[in-house]
This record gives C-alpha cells, sequence and structure tokens, in this order.
C-alpha cells in the first residue's frame, strides 16, 4: 500500500491534535465567559430550539456525506451531485422553519431561534461538499485551520453581543458566525475539487445505497433529543439550561474526538476490502482511546464541583450532579461515536447501523418517559447513560461480527491499571495523613497522572504500541 497515505496520516493526526487543543481552549472560553454573562434560561431556549429544528433536520437528512466519503466513482461529477442536492435541502429547511415560524407551538424565541439554525444549517450544508472531498484526500490540516479561525471569530463575536446585551441571541449569532466562516474557506480551499454538474444515476446510488436506510435511523437518532422537551414539560426551562450546560461541560473531552475520527475515517473506505487491515485499525484506536480517556474522565468527575464555579459561576452549581453522571455518558460515547465508519465505510453496509440508531431511540424515549416524572433531570442523566451503553454493546457485537475485537487486550489492562493506581494512591494518602498532611485535594491530579503513567508504563514496552507512537509507523500496519 501507498506510503504516502501513512505519511498523511501521520500528518493529519498531529495537526488535527495541535488545532483541536487550541479549538478546545477557545470553546472552552467562549463557553465559561457566556455562561457568566447569560442566564440559565438562555440555554435552555437554545436547547430547545435545538430540539424542535432537528425534526426539519430530520427530514431532510438522507446521508450524503458518508455517501460521498465511500462512493468510488467519479468524484468531481459526485461532488457536483452531492452540492446541488445538500444547497436544496438547505434551502428547504429554510422555508420549513419560516413557515413554522407564523404557528404557535413554542414560545416566540424559541421559534426565532429554529430559524437561526435553519440559517447556520443551510451554510454548512453549502461547506460541507469541499469538506468531505478535502478529507477523503487526506488534506485535512487546511480544513482544521479553517474551523479554528471560525471557533475563535464566532465566540469572539458572541462575547461582544451577549456584554452589550444580546442576551439569548448571542448563542444565536455564535452558530450563524462559526457556520458562514466554515463555509468560506472549505469553498475557497475546495472549489476547484467538484463541478456544478447533477448526475441523476450518481443521486440515484447515493439515495439507494445510503439515503434511505439513514434517513430512517435518523428519525430514531433524533429521539435521542428527546430528553430537552420531556425535561421542559414536566419541569422548565431554568432546569434545562442546567441540563444543556451540564451536558456540555461533562462532553467537553468530545472534542477530542476529532483527533481519532478526522485522520482514520478515510481509511475505512479504503480498506473495504481488506479486513485485517480493518480490523488492526478498528483495535488500534480503540487502544489508544482507552489509555488517554480514563484518565482524564476521572480529572473531570473528580473536579466538576470546583470546575463548574470556576468556570461558570455560582449559579450553575445545580448543574454538577448531572455533569459528574454524564462522565459515564462521556466515557461510553468515545467507544460508540467512531463505530458508523467500520459498518458504513468499512463494511459498507449502512442497514446495520440504522439497526442500532432504531433500537438506540426508542429505548432512550421509553426511559426518560419513566425516570423525567420519577427523578427529574437525574433520572434524563442516567437515561442517557444506560441508553448508549445498549447502543454501544449492540454496535460493537456486529463490528465483531465482520472483524475479531481483541475484547481482552482493551479491557483487562486498563482495569488493572486503575486498580493498581487506586491502591497505590490510597497507600501515598495514608502514609500522609500520618505525618500530618492532607493530600486529598490533589486527587483529581495525582489519580489520573498515576493511572496514566502506569499504563504508558506498560503499553510502550509492547511491540505493536511502540510502532503505534512510532515516527514512522503511525499505524500498527503498514500502508
Amino acid at each position: 500500500m501507498d506510503s504516502e497515505i501513512s505519511r498523511a496520516t501521520r500528518r493529519n493526526a498531529v495537526s488535527v491534535a495541535l488545532t483541536k487543543s487550541v479549538s478546545t481552549v477557545v470553546n472552552l472560553g467562549g463557553s465559561a465567559l457566556l455562561a457568566r454573562l447569560l442566564a440559565p434560561a438562555d440555554f435552555g431556549v437554545l436547547g430547545l430550539a435545538i430540539f424542535y429544528y432537528a425534526f426539519v433536520n430530520q427530514l431532510l437528512d438522507f446521508g450524503l456525506d458518508p455517501a460521498l466519503l465511500a462512493c468510488q466513482k467519479d468524484l468531481p461529477l459526485a461532488g457536483g451531485t452531492h452540492f446541488r442536492i445538500k444547497a436544496t435541502l438547505g434551502m428547504l429547511g429554510v422555508f420549513l422553519s419560516a413557515v413554522a415560524l407564523s404557528m404557535n407551538w413554542a414560545p416566540l424565541e424559541v421559534r426565532l431561534m429554529v430559524m437561526v439554525l435553519a440559517v447556520s444549517y443551510l451554510l454548512d450544508n453549502l461547506g460541507a461538499t469541499p469538506r468531505i472531498l478535502m478529507e477523503r484526500e487526506l488534506a485535512i490540516w487546511k480544513l482544521n485551520l479553517v474551523e479554528l479561525v471560525a471557533t475563535t471569530t464566532s465566540w469572539v463575536v458572541s462575547a461582544f453581543c451577549a456584554y452589550i446585551g444580546w442576551g439569548v441571541w448571542s448563542l444565536g449569532v455564535q452558530k450563524i458566525v462559526l457556520s458562514a466562516i466554515q463555509t468560506v474557506g472549505f469553498l475557497f480551499l475546495g472549489r476547484t475539487r467538484f463541478t456544478l454538474e447533477y448526475t441523476s444515476s450518481l443521486a440515484k446510488y447515493f439515495f439507494s445505497k445510503f439515503g434511505v436506510p439513514i434517513w430512517i435511523g435518523s428519525w430514531f437518532a433524533w429521539l435521542l433529543q428527546a430528553d430537552r422537551l420531556i425535561i421542559s414539560r414536566f419541569l422548565d426551562l431554568n432546569v434545562l439550561g442546567y441540563y444543556v450546560k451540564a451536558y456540555e461541560f461533562a462532553t467537553i473531552p468530545l472534542i477530542t474526538m476529532g483527533v481519532f475520527l478526522r485522520p482514520t475515517s478515510p481509511l475505512y473506505s479504503r480498506f473495504q476490502d481488506k479486513t485485517p487491515d480493518l480490523a488492526r485499525l478498528f483495535n488500534s484506536v480503540q487502544l489508544i482511546k482507552l489509555r488517554m480517556i480514563v484518565p482524564l474522565l476521572i480529572s473531570i468527575w473528580l473536579v466538576a464541583e470546583r470546575a463548574v464555579v470556576w468556570m461558570y459561576g455560582d449559579q450553575w452549581l445545580p448543574c454538577v450532579p448531572f455533569a459528574k453522571i454524564l462522565v459515564i455518558y462521556t466515557f461510553l460515547r468515545f467507544f460508540f461515536d467512531d463505530s458508523p465508519y467500520p459498518l458504513t465505510l468499512g463494511f459498507n453496509a449502512p442497514k446495520q447501523f440504522t439497526l442500532v440508531q432504531i433500537m438506540q431511540g426508542l429505548v432512550a424515549v421509553g426511559l426518560w418517559l419513566v425516570m423525567v416524572p420519577a427523578w427529574g433531570a437525574i433520572g434524563a442523566a442516567w437515561g442517557r447513560v444506560l441508553m448508549l451503553l445498549i447502543a454501544m454493546m449492540m454496535a460493537w457485537y456486529l463490528i465483531s461480527r465482520r472483524i475479531r475485537v481483541e475484547w481482552a487486550r482493551l479491557l483487562i489492562p486498563e482495569l488493572c491499571y486503575l486498580l493498581f493506581a487506586a491502591a497505590v494512591w490510597s497507600v501515598v494518602r495514608f502514609l500522609s495523613r500520618q505525618a500530618g498532611v492532607d493530600l486529598s485535594e490533589l486527587d483529581f491530579i495525582m489519580l489520573p497522572s498515576l493511572v496514566l503513567a502506569i499504563s504508558l508504563s506498560f503499553e510502550l514496552r509492547r511491540y505493536p504500541f511502540r510502532r503505534l507512537i512510532s515516527a514512522r509507523d503511525w499505524l500498527p500496519f503498514r500502508l
């Protein structure tokens, strides 16, 4: 296989890691600043509007992006077909939102925010085609720079709007500015990679192979946001605001998902006929994620209360219990969000993931309808955890039917590292107390650090992992 792919993948991994690190800091700073300038109910309005607009989005979501990514035919023509369909669907979303604006189905500010989200969706659609074609060519570092500039600018503009008193609309401004800058940048970089021609045979392929099964599954995926509607009905927008902010805080580590997904997702489409390579790719990515994410999430869980107060202010303390539960949800998300890639791109079988989405959506709504009336937002958080646990187990079962998933290598060592680190730190704390020194305040630093140090000390001795992080071979197989 071409060594250029290996070099491009390494380059993209470094680029994604660097830009995602900066973007994480920017997102944290922007989110924290707006949390101090706005009220919880403002975030509740945005959260409810996202749920309502997601209904419109699901009407128009035909899985065209993974279809273009997996397409092996004439890419310029496929790109033109993709662009024209996406632009049409985006304009249709704006039209439907404008029609819904005149109906009294929600508070006016929620309906207006839905319109803002529709415009943002249209802009995203216009930039989707060049973005996907550049991902196929592994020219990802350019996309990362565009996204970093867009993210930074959007938060600066949004913070200024919040400061001068725009309230909830400063959140809408952030969405519009982010989408607009990204789209302009993507079109500028990728404008020569596709034509504007529409080919009916390619459109038929998109819809028949990917569109219909993904469209069906997306309706059940839409149900995964029903917790926002249920909370707003049984509780109020303030509680929904706390819940939305807790979700945002707990899922901060998901920003790093791009480090894993963006450089590797195009490889699944390249290795459709190479099952051993697919298996090594999947298992190696899961191994790296597990070793890196467990220490990070332990730290976030231990420092949640202090971090929420420091980042958002005292008014957000009620969201801490929700956030701690949703940290568990975040852990599961790390091992679920890339499941569609082997199923849809690697195995070319999107119907399998549709089945997972159907089960996921039905289980989620059933859990929330029982748990939210009984336990409020706490019940919603635990329902989200249980729903994703079931979906992840189902997705991994379907993947394991095609490739060998190295369960023992992934899970058993990490459990041992956790227990060993906990034992070491417990001994250190006991000895320090005997000496009159209390080290409990350092739990959120020392325990995760021990877990990471112990895991690395063992993993770096293993040849596959050494090759994985080597400057010569970023992936555990030769490309």
